[in-house]
């Protein structure tokens, strides 16, 4: 990848060198697959072997490492060879796939992760009523307007302004105007029986229907990563196991 590390012409001095310091002690070695995700597999066969042959010049040289260690979330579900000594599980971990080719081998990931938020207003606007910062939504019609206390502070990128998407009612509906920092807006007209502290799926399963991460980090031109990573610290973080709450983290805990 070219971020840091050494070239595996450099590994055997390198390693000697750290086994020779009386305060170091060698335990792992590892590299990160670049292209695991994507369909053709010869680039990570490739970078597989050469790790495995500076391994080899390691023990040759009677430097062992205990703990060597390759497979991202992609490599481990598939390249079984790349497993070693470890797998380093990220996305999967979480439920999601590493890109849709890995939906293809019939690994079942169930994401364990749901972004809620609850109303906080409600209003009747006329038509033609600007919404948000610099009125880059005007109502057609007579709207009902929900606001959601959720904004780009808490890890809703800007970019769903006015092409964003959440669930409440039981029925998917737009997000309008541009999205604040600590606010957006909904277009609840749809179902205008929704009231102040009804629940609101920002994305994730519930209600019975379903809004993936996968989608939101498409309409935005980004990877679901980046939508699972932008979540900031005050949003409260509920663990569940079996259906029950057994815990909650919040920004003062």
């Amino acid at each position: 990848m070219g971020r840091v590390g050494a070239q595996p012409e450099d590994v055997l001095a390198l390693a000697s060198w750290l086994q020779e310091r009386s305060d170091c002690e060698l335990e792992g070695i590892f590299t990160h697959f670049a292209r695991a995700d994507e369909e053709d597999p010869n680039p990570t066969l490739v970078q597989l072997e050469r790790f495995q042959a500076v391994l080899k010049q390691l023990e040759e040289a009677g430097i062992h490492i205990p703990l060597a260690h390759c497979a991202n979330s992609a490599a481990a579900l598939r390249f079984p060879a790349s497993h070693l000594a470890a797998v380093r599980l990220g996305i999967a971990m979480y439920g999601f796939y590493p890109s849709p080719l890995l939906r293809e081998l019939g690994v079942e990931l169930k994401p364990a992760m749901t972004l809620k938020t609850t109303v906080t207003h409600t209003k009747w606007l006329p038509s033609n009523s600007p919404i948000s910062y610099g009125g880059r939504f005007v109502t057609g019609r007579p709207s009902y307007i929900i606001t959601l206390p959720i904004g780009y502070a808490d890890g809703l990128s800007r970019s769903l302004s006015n092409q964003g998407w959440v669930l409440v009612g039981g029925r998917k509906i737009p997000l309008v105007g541009t999205i604040c920092m600590d606010q957006c807006m909904a277009d609840a007209t749809q179902v205008p029986q929704v009231k102040v502290g009804d629940e609101v799926i920002i994305w994730g399963e519930g209600q019975g229907e379903s809004l993936p991460a996968d989608d939101v980090a498409a309409r935005i031109g980004s990877i679901v990563y980046e939508v699972l990573s932008l979540l900031g610290r005050r949003v409260p973080r509920v663990y569940y196991r079996h259906g029950k709450v057994i815990g909650v983290r919040t920004l003062l805990q």
